[in-house]
């Protein structure tokens, strides 16, 4: 029949001897099986993730298989799949990517002509930056100024993040990619310096990234006045 597997086992039977009713017999066919793609991609980029590991269960959560790992064009394909529903679950993520383990559910149609196609995608670990704030002749730790954090292109991020008592900010759960530190407030005493300062975070970075940005004191003068000893009088 039309979505089921060919089965020519012979059926076999007996016509009795003067018997009085029709012999019955029975032939069951299997349906023909399916198969599901799964492409794994990272969240921004889109690109392939290889070695990403998951495991495929039925909707009532039986294992079917395990250690299905992503190719290097990102995919697994599982054949020979009975119609029904299913579903994906991440077991290991690709290196530098968190582990989503929501289950990507699909179904095998009966008598499918062509692969299921689901997609997944991962979400890059983020990382961290510290900014250090210091005096640019005694290097010493200065507080209180403010800085805002902005992307490559100069969207803002973040603002009024102030250095603490050791001249640092620490801004954590950055995406990898390029961003800068823009001064918006210097320590009391100083000069402003709007100069971004410039950093990368990296894919997959196991410490954070360190940058250092310092501060010119503000100057003054000085007045002297000459005058004679006695009388006061002022001395060109």
């Amino acid at each position: 029949p039309t979505g089921y597997i060919l089965d020519a086992t012979p059926v076999e039977f007996t016509i009795e001897f003067n018997q009085s009713a029709a012999t019955v017999v029975t032939k069951d066919n299997t349906a023909k099986t399916g198969s599901v793609i799964l492409t794994k991609e990272d969240s921004e980029t889109k690109a392939a993730l290889s070695g990403a590991e998951f495991e495929l269960q039925t909707a009532d959560g039986t294992q079917v298989a395990e250690h299905l790992e992503s190719n290097a064009d990102g995919k697994i394909e599982v054949n020979d799949l009975a119609p029904g529903d299913y579903k994906f679950v991440e077991t290991k993520a690709p290196t530098g990517y968190i582990l989503d383990a929501t289950p990507v559910e699909f179904t095998i149609e009966f008598n499918q002509s062509a692969a299921t196609v689901v997609t997944k995608d991962n979400t890059a670990k983020t990382g961290s930056v510290i900014l250090t704030k210091e005096d640019s002749e005694t290097k010493a730790a200065l507080s209180g100024a403010e800085f805002e954090l902005q992307s490559a292109d100069g969207t803002k991020l973040k603002e009024n993040l102030t250095t603490d008592a050791d001249g640092k900010l620490e801004v954590a759960g950055l995406a990898p990619g390029d961003y800068k530190l823009v001064e918006t407030k210097a320590p009391t005493g100083y000069i402003l310096d709007a100069t971004p300062v410039e950093f990368t975070i990296e894919f997959n970075q196991s410490a954070a990234t360190v940058v250092t940005k310092d501060n010119t004191a503000k100057t003054g003068s000085v007045i002297l006045t000459k005058e004679d000893s006695e009388t006061k009088a002022a001395l060109s």
